[in-house]
């Protein structure tokens, strides 16, 4: 006469305090994580700040001393998290000796992981844009054309491997110059500064490379 009630079981119980409780702290595993209030960390200390002469605004760097951890973490003033990016476990083992992080005019940031390649990830983490090469190595500058301008070489055998590649937006190589033109450069650029040596890793020195040569 009355039909039997069986009871169901639905997954949405065992899911519901998982779904509450990740959403209660900054996220994880390759996503990027916008604090409301600054955070704290015991790793990163401010040990000179004059109010009266420093640039104010935030800092963007990478963080690998933790080897276990690596990230890009942004700090305001007081050396607090205001933003900061875990690298994926997977990708964590192409963080050594240490990797280039740029921000960008649209608030993405551009980095890159030696022997895996290049990435532009938005605030929240997600892949805007790759170019993978095994031979990527330790720095890597979007130009005003939207290029970007790339150090490779990592692990090669001779210094004259070495090169510096201009990538498109479509990951198509525009341009590959070798080491010896690049050394030649940079011998006449420490020429023309009366010894003094640029910083080799920066913006303006890589984009000149690319005016001369390309």
């Amino acid at each position: 006469m009355f039909a039997n009630k069986r009871k169901s079981f639905s997954p949405f119980w065992v899911l519901l305090p998982i779904l509450i409780l990740s959403g209660c702290g900054p996220l994880v595993g390759g996503k990027g994580a916008t604090y409301r209030e600054p955070v704290t960390d015991p790793d990163i200390i401010v040990d000179i700040f004059v109010p009266q002469k420093v640039w104010q605004g935030t800092t963007l760097f990478s963080d690998n001393h933790n080897l276990q951890r690596p990230r890009i973490v942004e700090v305001n003033m007081h050396g607090e998290i205001v933003w900061q990016y875990l690298v994926p476990a997977h990708l964590k083992s192409y963080t050594n000796p240490g990797f280039d992080v740029e921000l960008l005019p649209n608030n993405n940031i551009l980095f890159v992981l030696p022997r895996n390649g290049v990435y532009e990830i938005d605030r929240n983490g997600n892949v805007i844009w790759s170019y993978k090469d095994d031979k990527v190595s330790h720095d890597a500058d979007r130009l005003p054309n939207g290029n970007t301008l790339v150090v490779w070489g990592a692990g090669v055998e001779q210094i004259s491997d070495a090169q510096v590649k201009e990538i498109n937006p479509k990951g198509k190589i525009v341009c590959v110059k070798g080491s010896d033109l690049l050394l030649a450069h940079l011998k006449n650029t420490i020429e023309k500064n009366e010894g003094v040596t640029p910083p080799l890793d920066s913006f303006d020195f890589l984009t000149g490379l690319r005016v001369c040569f390309c």
